[in-house]
């Protein structure tokens, strides 16, 4: 019996130091995908550095230092404001780690790391008067779990608060409800894919005069790497509702938005596509119903957004002591040669649906246009341009609206004769625009049927078609 217990000792004794040693050195091994985690995360004027690490056997502690940086301009140097975290990473194998974004509380990974901000943050000049005002942004933190295989998943939660802040000038007391942030995320080696998404319930601010409300704002992201270090992918964001009030009753609400971005490449083109949509929309008084809206950019050539990508970093470097008109000749440059690769890759724009509800009726929308590519000399060549461009579009418009939309723009053209009378200027405003909708009508450039006002167009080879009129530009153009 003695025997076997010093036996089943000494195997414990064993284990454990098994178990030590492997600890420590998956401590190291989870520290190196963390300072991989950190240089992926780095950007021109985002750094992230490793200033400070404790390895312990069980668990180590690092302080990462992020940097900030707002480039020189005009006169102004350089600008950086700096930021420290503290990282308490525990080591597999096994890590027991309570926390209710995870199912279980004894994790098989190589660590959990945890992330607050540092002490020191307390004594940073931009932070120490938030910190001091809104003490629970203290207890924020992101939870990572760092698998074996290099992939893992991160939480984020920053706590919810409310506060009645002093006076700032003659705005009265600030108020300030927080509904908390959260977010999730799952990632895999090396960061070339990262499927996640974010909530916030609820943010007020409010003051003696104004106030804003945002509610149930929410986030889906899937992004993955693409051509030329490009990431693609979609983000879908959305929220119930937005209100803005001031002191002079003017208001504003949209309900129910929703906005989707997609990216993707192919071959050597990039493509994107943006959604937007709403159900309600109040502003200056009048009620709007349903708004979508639905673009799509295809063709993009890769290389060219590549070199405008790198172009942009070059002129942000460069821009300390630079004057305005200098910034103007870079920037005119940059976007140049921007444009005369885009046009190499027959880009296309496609606007689907322009679809929105007013008080005044409905307007409805489509447009196409598409450049077959003749290399980037069809910049030069205004006939060459024109032979390469395809195009259409049509048109709907309950006509009280475009009757509305041309008096507003014809008023201002009838201030003086009407001597500053507002109301005469309107009538004159609204003359103008009957007249101008009635004699398009009359040329066939716009169609007049069923309380609205519609047109279509299509061009191709040189040639315009407008409501069933032909027009030859390239006989214009020879004469």
């Amino acid at each position: 019996m003695k025997k076997f217990l010093v036996v089943f000792v000494l195997l414990c004794l064993v284990l454990a130091g098994a178990y030590c040693g492997a600890s420590y050195f998956i401590g190291g091994q989870a520290l190196k995908q963390y300072e991989m985690l950190v240089a992926k995360k780095t950007a021109p004027y985002l750094g992230m550095s490793t200033i400070k690490y404790e390895r312990g056997v069980f668990s180590s502690t690092a302080v990462t230092e992020i940097e900030l940086k707002k480039p020189a301009q005009d006169q102004a140097p350089e600008q950086v404001l700096r930021l420290e975290l503290e990282n308490t990473i525990w080591h597999g194998p096994l890590v027991f780690f309570r926390s209710p974004h995870l199912h279980r509380s004894v994790l098989p990974v190589e660590g959990v790391i945890v992330t607050r901000l540092a002490p020191e943050a307390g004594q940073n000049p931009l932070l120490a008067p938030i910190l001091e005002k809104v003490p629970e942004l203290k207890a924020s933190q992101v939870l990572t779990v760092l698998n074996y295989d290099g992939s893992g998943e991160s939480y984020t939660d920053v706590p919810a608060f409310q506060k009645h802040l002093p006076p700032s000038g003659d705005s009265g007391e600030f108020f300030i409800d927080w509904g908390g942030f959260t977010s999730s995320s799952r990632f895999d080696i090396g960061l070339s894919q990262v499927v996640g998404s974010f909530a916030a319930p609820r943010l007020v601010l409010r003051d003696s005069k104004a106030s804003f409300t945002l509610s149930n704002l929410k986030a889906d992201v899937n992004a993955h790497a693409g051509l030329k270090g490009f990431t693609v992918g979609d983000m879908n964001l959305s929220f119930d509702s937005m209100d803005l009030h001031d002191e002079t009753g003017s208001s504003f609400r949209v309900e129910s938005p929703s906005f989707l971005i997609t990216t993707g490449t192919a071959a050597d083109t990039v493509s994107v596509s943006f959604g937007a949509r709403f159900e309600k929309l109040k502003a200056a008084g009048e009620d709007f119903g349903r708004f979508a809206l639905d673009l799509e950019l295809r063709n993009l050539d890769a290389d060219a957004l590549a070199r405008c990508r790198d172009d942009m970093q070059k002129i942000q470097d460069q821009m300390a002591g630079k004057s305005d008109e200098e910034l103007n000749e870079m920037f005119t440059a940059a976007y140049t040669r921007l444009l005369k690769g885009l046009v190499t890759k027959s880009p296309e724009v496609q606007l689907k649906q322009l679809k929105l509800e007013t008080p005044k009726g409905p307007l409805d929308a489509k447009l196409k246009i598409a450049l077959a590519s003749s290399g980037a000399s069809i910049l030069d060549n205004p006939l060459l341009a024109l032979g390469s461009l395809s195009a259409g579009t049509q048109v709907s418009i309950a006509e009280p609206l475009l009757a509305d939309i041309l008096t507003r723009n014809f008023k201002s053209d009838f201030q003086k004769e009407a001597m500053d009378d507002p109301q005469q200027a309107e009538q004159l405003a609204a003359a103008k625009a009957a007249d101008t909708i009635n004699a398009l009508v009359s040329q066939n450039l716009l169609v007049r049927e069923a309380g609205t006002i519609q047109a279509s167009a299509l061009y191709g080879k040189g040639s315009l078609m407008v409501n069933g009129r032909t027009i030859n530009l390239m006989e214009l153009f020879k004469q």
